[in-house]
């Protein structure tokens, strides 16, 4: 006699990705979020200790975002270790950035930030979360979170100091969660115009389709065939006589 086969019902593989996704992200989010709040502490640290040569310098070597300091005239009178390292790629060197302006920098000018720096010089702090940054000095492309606080000496201003978080990992694995998210929506969504007799999936190109092949081509789902008791006593009558 033909059983239906029992077995316990898969997880949706999609929906675990996404939900894995999640959780990772919340995860990071909450990572960013602390990375931001250092951000902003060690700006106002930086900002502060540059009436003090020694302290300053310490910090501006030991800071592990990117920083950029101009004077007054908006000239990038240094760059620190990190910044070369990271939005430099290690492809440039302190004399690529030192006495050019600041706000013609090829990757502040790509990046649409060239006003950041016209803001500060103006005596105003500034800040911008997942900017992107589309051409690095170094090459490649990067997200990061920006921030920048005028320098002030004696009451006047003496210029200004430009901030970089890399953010990417967070902004990708954003990305990432958005698309799977929006794959799982459209899954098999809509109306799905299917053959009322043999069951086959009108496809957009009008060709047809047998549903297993369909759905298997929009999810991660894998088919198993049996009987069901209905069609198992249509098909074979005489096992099912009396059933």
């Amino acid at each position: 006699m033909l059983t239906e086969p029992q077995s316990p019902t898969p997880a949706d593989p999609l929906t675990s990705t996404v939900e894995e996704l999640r959780r990772e992200n919340a995860a990071l989010r909450k990572e960013v979020a602390a990375l931001r709040e250092r951000l902003r502490e060690l700006g106002e640290a930086l900002a502060e200790s540059t009436t003090h040569a020694g302290r300053y310098k310490a910090l501006y070597d030991a800071l592990p975002v990117s920083v950029y300091v101009f004077d007054k005239d908006g000239i990038i009178v240094g760059v620190n270790p990190f910044h070369l390292k990271t939005m430099g790629r290690g492809k440039t060197s302190v004399d690529d950035y030192v006495g050019k302006a600041a706000a013609a920098r090829p990757s502040l000018v790509a990046a649409g930030m060239s006003d950041s720096v016209r803001v500060i010089l103006g005596g105003e702090r500034f800040e911008a979360l997942d900017v992107h940054f589309p051409e690095l000095s170094g090459g490649g492309e990067a997200w990061c979170d920006v921030r920048g606080v005028p320098l002030i000496s004696n009451g006047e201003l003496v210029g200004g100091i430009v901030m970089s978080m890399d953010v990417t990992a967070y902004h990708l694995a954003k990305e990432e969660l958005k698309r799977h998210v929006r794959r799982l929506e459209q899954t098999l969504g809509g109306f799905i115009p299917i053959c009322a007799s043999c069951k086959k999936v009108r496809e957009q190109s009008g060709s047809w389709t047998q549903i297993e092949k369909y759905v298997a081509a929009r999810t991660e789902a894998e088919f198993s065939h049996t009987l069901c008791p209905d069609c198992a006593r249509q098909l074979f009558p005489e096992i099912h006589e009396g059933t």
